[in-house]
């Protein structure tokens, strides 16, 4: 129970810190708030529904996500939404990895992906041999 309290809590201000960061709309509304000539209370106020919005659900991933009753306990415990994230979006051999132990690897491949795109990275593509 004590590890399942740490990375909840890890998870939350992990959540917080990527709330934090440039992107999901927030460069607009900073631009708006700005513009507008918005007072600092304006942006506070703006943070603090980015960070709840950011930290008030919890996806599980991983092997232990496939443990019986552990969303219905991680609900109870923290008494907020809980689902269990599996890796959307692919092609292939969907059906080895579709599942909730790999979300997060899917996760990050597909972000890799993206900001390689997004920088003009060329992304070789692997052959079998």
């Amino acid at each position: 129970m004590r590890e399942l309290l740490f990375f909840v809590a890890s998870s939350f201000w992990a959540g917080a810190a990527h709330a934090a960061t440039p992107g999901h709309g927030k460069t607009i509304a900073a631009a708006y708030i700005v513009g507008a000539r918005g007072k600092p209370i304006d942006a506070v106020i703006l943070g603090i529904f980015v960070t709840l919005s950011h930290t008030s659900g919890i996806v599980l991933v991983g092997g232990s996500a496939q443990l019986q009753g552990i969303r219905r306990l991680a609900g109870e415990v923290f008494t907020t939404s809980v689902r269990i994230g599996t890796p959307t979006g692919m092609f292939g051999l969907v059906e080895s990895i579709s599942n909730p132990a790999f979300a997060a690897s899917v996760g990050l491949l597909k972000w890799g992906l993206t900001q390689a795109d997004e920088y003009g990275v060329p992304v070789q593509s692997l052959e079998m041999k």
